[in-house]
Parts: structure tokens; C-alpha cells; sequence
């Protein structure tokens, strides 16, 4: 009987993994001296030329900054300093870039100081 039960479960659930592979976008990085947009899947995308990259670091009490490269070999960094508006978000985005994430970050152009943080986890970019 339980043999039975699980052969039905696994017919039922089979199936569904065999065409459930949805949307799908490469992760490409964008940077300019304003801006940097990307997916945290960029890794994966063999596509892509000039080794591109996106990551963010900060550890506790400090400022967040966002880092990235784009395959044409623009660069962009920012920072979010404690002291700023911006700064309880910025560190939740941090603590929350996954694989599936996209990122974008923009400052002024005469700053090194971020200006908006912006998160969006989609599954259309994981791998």
C-alpha cells in the first residue's frame, strides 16, 4: 500500500519538474558613472565577454557600498554611509542579493555617495 501511494506521488510530481523550466534571462551587468544595474546570475552567463561582475559588501555599523564591472569593462562603486537615509535599506538589500536577485544602484555623478538602492528577487534569473 505505501509503495503504491508513493509510486502515485512521484507520478504526479515527475512530470511537472520535466517541463517546468518557465522565463529565463541571462544576468549581464550594466555600469556607467551614474549607474549599475544586474542580475547576481551574471556568473553563469558563458555569453557574456570581459568577465562582468556585481557584489556588494559592509559588516556591522559600517558603510554598505555596491560594486560592478560590465562585460565592456565599465567600472561603478558606491557607498551608503551609516549616516545616511538610505542606510537600514541598503543593508537589508545586501543581506538579501541572492542568485535571482537583480540590483540596481544610482548616484550622482559628481559622488561616490549612492543615491537609490533598488532589489528585485525574480526567478527568471536564477540558475
Amino acid at each position: 500500500m505505501k509503495k503504491s501511494i508513493i509510486a502515485v506521488l512521484l507520478a504526479s510530481v515527475l512530470p511537472v519538474t520535466a517541463f517546468a523550466q518557465g522565463y529565463h534571462v541571462d544576468g549581464n551587468v550594466y555600469a556607467s558613472d551614474t549607474s549599475l544595474s544586474g542580475a547576481m546570475s551574471v556568473r553563469y552567463n558563458t555569453s557574456v565577454s570581459g568577465s562582468p561582475y556585481i557584489y556588494a559588501n559592509g559588516y556591522a555599523n559600517s558603510a554598505v557600498s555596491f560594486y560592478g564591472r560590465d562585460s565592456d569593462g565599465d567600472n561603478f562603486v558606491c557607498s551608503v554611509p551609516t549616516t545616511s537615509a538610505l542606510y537600514d535599506q541598503a543593508v537589508d538589500i545586501k543581506n538579501s542579493l541572492t542568485n535571482g536577485g537583480y540590483l540596481y544602484v544610482s548616484k550622482p555623478s559628481s559622488s561616490s555617495t549612492c543615491s537609490s538602492v533598488y532589489l528585485l528577487n525574480a526567478s527568471y534569473w536564477t540558475e
